[in-house]
């Protein structure tokens, strides 16, 4: 395993601790790798040496749970638990609300895409446009020169002109084509990254769910 997978599975596992503890133990294992890659260790030996990514979250969700329950055993109980239901009631009551807000939501984000993709053909469209008009008015300018070599230079500054149009419409629709597949592999990439975190906080409830039940049994 390199440094950059290590850190990444580690970020997935650490995800349901606070913003600033889980910045404060990535920052912490990267330099450690750092600091051993420079002390001459390779970088799959460097994360050899250390514990998994799943191993780490687990200790440090450990020592966070087994915290949470010595302040609850030394607080006195003044407050009755917060009941759910009239939360989940309020969610169905509301539901065909925000239910609709979703579906605008979704309907924007679909044709801002649409949006843009019409523009990227439009660009397109024009570019090749432009390239055959330049190429018509160049050949033209060949028949015209020998009746008038003024109105033959004319048609090939026109020329030029379109061919420098054609080649601007090109290149804005290249960053019309760049800017969407940057958005569009961010946003994966963001929904790959939920799912993944989504995942490990499943793993690590199993395996603390487990570990309960044990000492219960025992």
């Amino acid at each position: 395993m390199l440094k950059k997978e290590f850190m990444k599975s580690l970020q997935a596992y650490l995800s349901t601790l606070p913003e600033f503890e889980r910045q404060s133990t990535l920052e912490f294992y990267s330099e450690l790798i750092d600091d051993r890659m420079d002390e001459g260790s390779s970088e799959e030996e460097a994360i050899a040496s250390l514990e998994s990514p799943f191993d780490i979250a687990s200790n440090l969700l450990d020592i966070r749970e087994q915290e949470k329950i010595e302040f609850f055993v030394d607080r006195p109980n003044t407050q009755e638990k917060k009941k759910l239901w009239p939360w989940v009631l309020l969610a169905i009551i509301t539901a065909p609300l925000w239910l609709f807000i979703l579906f605008m939501v979704l309907l924007f984000i679909f044709f801002i895409i649409l949006s843009i993709l019409s523009i990227f053909v439009m660009l397109l469209t024009a570019a090749f446009l432009l390239i055959v008009a330049a190429g018509n008015v160049f050949v033209t300018s060949f028949f015209i020169f020998p009746s008038s070599i003024l109105a033959g230079i004319s048609h090939l500054g026109l020329s030029l002109g379109l061919l420098g149009l054609a080649l601007f419409s090109g290149l804005l629709a290249y960053f019309v084509f760049v800017a969407v597949f940057k958005g569009t592999k961010a946003l994966v990439q963001s929904i790959s990254t939920a799912f993944e975190n989504r995942r490990a906080r499943k793993k690590l409830e199993r395996y603390h769910a487990q570990k309960t039940y044990e000492s219960w049994e025992a």
